[in-house]
């Protein structure tokens, strides 16, 4: 719902994509505080991808 929000309301603004691998999780955890804590990010959503064995982190810059 965010993501389509902000489309709508800002269209030159691009989801940012955090990528971390597997064994990062502590990392990924920390940086997930940090951008929820900064005002000068939009947290959309944090999640683990069991195909690529990732973490990703999606946030807007304002």
């Amino acid at each position: 719902m965010l993501k389509e929000l902000m489309k709508l309301l800002r269209p030159e603004k691009k989801l940012q994509i955090d990528t971390f691998d597997w064994y990062e999780e502590l990392i990924w955890k920390s940086e997930i505080k940090k951008i929820k804590r900064n005002r000068s990010y939009i947290y959309v959503d944090s999640y683990f991808n069991d195909d690529t064995e990732k973490y990703y982190i999606e946030y807007y810059i304002k």
